[in-house]
């Protein structure tokens, strides 16, 4: 018994040295002792409290006092809060600071203090539910610690410049209506989606190589710098894009459509660009290869698709299984898959088109300016010639015929297995031999001799000449070179020499950031050209009247403005009998609607009196009458209905609503 209670002393004793003693190189662990933050402010701040749009800044913080004395570390946090009410730059409140402002404007913030992230949270949740305001009671019971507010302001070198990183900022610079020109970059790899929407003032350009972007919305522009390989969804209708990506695929939706394409890749290294446009059965009215690259072309489509190689791609390589309308204007490799049947290629310039495939009934006329064009074959064609060329066929493309205009020669080379047959403008007929060269005679010109006095004989006939038809337009501007400030307008007309009323006009600016153009639609001759950035741009009108085609350059040298006129803007709005301006009108089967255009200047630079005002609509829409303030307007179908301002001075401002028929 004594031996038990000596033991027990012993191991009480043992006990007790081993809770006052830690051996050497035993580190003893402790609850962290709590030491809230008690005054905050803001460190670091831009100078002069202003940010660039474009530029993000790192606003840290700086711990002034906590409640065990200044200096001492605290287990506290900081949260930046932007002031409700203040914000017009698209920033947002952050937890560590960073501001990427989207637009120019201005915003307040500040620095808040928390005990820990489970206070942080509950503040934000009680503020996220009063409107994104802090709530007060929230704030007493979880805040330790305010800064004062501050103001920082953004400013931007271009007006109406919006610059986002991620959907939340991309969907705000499409709400505000100040922007004009939105520079969407990231590096994120996920899909973002342009929501829809009408922004006929507004130009987008797309900086994301790792993203693929869903489009939804119209735009006056669509500019493609970079892109994931895999993709750009097009949803929308009559949006025009410049794609400058070296490698970039392109999906039009059912029911979308596309005004133009310009492919001009930028930065060509080793490996040739590429563009991949598929059909997935939607409408393309306009593709134009300006650069070399290899450009694919499949899927479905609701027309033949209208490509335009231009001078500047020469050596560019096209692989379609859709057909086309091609017209070109320097050498080009084209290969016409099986779905390709019936294409059209219009030479239009001294080239080397060199064709191979399976695609039937492709047909190739050769216009008057492509004097000295070499045609290479290994499928079978339909040369239709109006110059002097080459032709050069291989096997595969045994049952090629050409057919000459009148006083035209033509040196064929066939290395097939069958004749070739040449049929001149007086329906006479040659053939070159398997593995013969060959230049034909041009034909004279045939005449009528005259009939014998008392003759009863027979009359003579005269072969009917068979030229191949004209395919070039003679397209003039009223404008070889303009002079133009930032924030000014002036206006170009075009003018097709023979061209029908349904012909079409398709503008476009390269480089296209330092200039706005405006036009109605394709219809319209005339665009305003903008100045929004200083540089030298051409300006090119492509003019499209059935098989025929034609172009015009202008050069737009945009200046730095003076400052010493206001920047002065037109808005045209069309508006319901109560006045209610609109961007859609339903309109009742069987019924009609009032409409009128209103046009309202930001000052008294331009005369808006007396003003032409013309009213166009898709098919199925009737607009009574066609011009002036006001209409009537009855639909069978959906559309638009696009109205067109022509000022004294010929200035054209234009604006475009939605038709929607209700059963």
């Amino acid at each position: 018994m004594r031996r038990c209670k000596k033991l027990a002393v012993f191991l009480v004793a043992a006990l007790l040295l081993s809770l006052v003693y830690t051996p050497a190189g035993v580190t003893e662990t402790k609850a962290a002792t709590k030491n809230n933050i008690t005054q905050v402010g803001i460190k670091a701040l831009p100078a002069n409290n202003t940010i660039e749009v474009g530029d993000h800044f790192n606003f840290d913080p700086v711990i002034l006092n906590t409640e065990q004395g200044k200096g001492k570390a605290t287990t506290g946090l900081v949260y930046f809060e932007v002031k409700a009410g203040t914000n017009t730059a698209g920033v947002q409140s952050a937890r560590y600071g960073n501001m990427y402002p989207v637009y120019a404007g201005q915003f307040e913030i500040r620095a808040v203090a928390f005990a820990n992230k489970t206070n942080l949270n509950a503040w934000l949740k009680a503020r996220k539910a009063n409107g994104y305001v802090e709530d007060a009671n929230a704030g007493e019971r979880y805040v330790t610690a305010y800064s004062d507010w501050t103001t920082i302001k953004v400013t931007s070198e271009e007006e109406g410049l919006a610059v986002a990183r991620w959907q939340k900022q991309l969907d705000l610079a499409l709400k505000n209506k100040k922007v004009t020109n939105i520079l969407f970059t990231t590096d994120a790899e996920k899909t973002f989606t342009l929501k829809e929407g009408r922004y006929l003032y507004k130009t987008i350009t797309i900086d994301a190589p790792n993203a693929d972007i869903v489009n939804e919305a119209r735009f006056q522009q669509i500019n493609v710098e970079q892109i994931k390989g895999s993709t750009f969804f097009e949803k929308a209708v009559g949006n025009r894009f410049h794609i400058t990506a070296p490698n970039a695929s392109f999906h039009v939706a059912k029911g979308a459509e596309v005004s133009k394409l310009v492919f001009q890749p930028k930065n060509i290294t080793n490996n040739a660009p590429k563009l991949n446009i598929v059909g997935e059965g939607g409408g393309i009215k306009n593709v134009s290869i300006a650069s070399k690259g290899d450009v694919k072309i499949s899927g479905e489509t609701v027309d033949p698709v209208p490509v335009t190689v231009e001078e500047t791609a020469e050596g560019a390589t096209i692989d379609t299984q859709v057909k086309l309308e091609l017209n070109v204007n320097a050498s080009v490799s084209l290969s016409l898959g099986a779905q390709a049947a019936e294409t059209v290629v219009n030479i239009l310039k001294n080239v080397i088109a060199s064709l191979t495939g399976a695609a039937n009934n492709v047909q190739v006329n050769v216009d008057k300016a492509a004097e000295g064009a070499t045609i290479q074959s290994e499928t079978k064609v339909t040369v239709n010639t109006n110059a002097n060329i080459k032709v050069e066929l291989v096997a595969g493309a045994e049952g090629t015929e050409v057919k000459t205009g009148e006083g035209v020669q033509v040196e064929v080379k066939n290395d097939t297995t069958t004749n070739v047959t040449i049929t001149d403008s007086n329906g006479n007929t040659s053939n070159v031999g398997q593995g013969e060269e060959s230049t034909t005679t041009p034909a004279p010109t045939p005449t009528t001799p005259p009939s014998s006095g008392g003759s009863t004989g027979g009359s003579t006939t005269t072969p009917t000449p068979t030229s191949a038809p004209e395919t070039t337009l003679t397209v003039t501007v009223d404008k070889a070179t303009v002079e133009v400030e930032v924030g000014e307008a002036v206006t170009v007309k075009a003018t097709a020499e023979g061209a029908s009323d349904g012909a079409t006009y398709e503008w476009i600016a390269s480089p296209a950031e330092n200039v706005t153009l405006t036009y109605a639609d394709t219809t319209t001759a005339t665009v305003t050209v903008t100045g929004k950035a200083a540089g030298e741009v051409t300006l090119t009108v492509t003019v499209k009247d059935g098989e025929k085609t034609g172009t015009a350059t202008v050069t737009v040298t945009v200046k730095e403005s003076t400052g010493e006129e206001p920047s002065t803007t037109v808005k045209v709005e069309v508006k319901s009998a109560s006045g209610a301006a609109l961007t859609s009108v339903n309109v009742p089967t069987g019924s009609s609607v009032a409409l009128t255009a209103e046009i309202t200047s930001n000052d008294g630079a331009l005369d808006l009196t007396d003003p032409t005002i013309n009213w166009t609509a898709t098919e199925g829409i009737t607009v009574t009458p066609t011009t002036g303030e006001s209409v009537t307007v009855k639909a069978e179908k959906d559309g638009t209905i696009t109205v067109t301002v022509t000022l004294k001075d010929g200035k054209e401002f234009f604006n475009q609503i939605n038709v929607k028929v209700l059963q």
